[in-house]
């Protein structure tokens, strides 16, 4: 009896290897995702031009509606190497 068994066992086997193998390929497990692409693509500019005010904490891009008046002009790496975070409506 044992003998009989061992293609059922091997056919079973083989059956959930390929359900696996499928649900993994069907369910997205197979897709690769490059990391570098994305980062490359929403890294911005560190010499673009931001604003700060005087008394702030945050850096606003050019179109941001909290620039006011007395902004100073300086690029985003000046302003992080300053302590400056980017705004949360804006920043990128």
């Amino acid at each position: 009896m044992k003998q009989n068994m061992f293609p059922v066992i091997a056919a079973a086997v083989c059956l959930c290897a390929v359900l696996f193998i499928s649900a993994f390929a069907v369910f997205g497990g197979g897709k690769v995702y490059d990391f570098s692409a994305k980062e490359a693509a929403t890294t911005p500019d560190p010499m673009r031009t931001v604003y700060v005010s005087a008394g702030g904490s945050v850096y606003h891009e050019a179109d941001c509606s909290y620039v006011s008046e007395d902004s100073i002009e300086m690029t985003a790496e000046n302003a992080a190497g300053e302590g400056y975070v980017p705004c949360s409506r804006c920043g990128k």
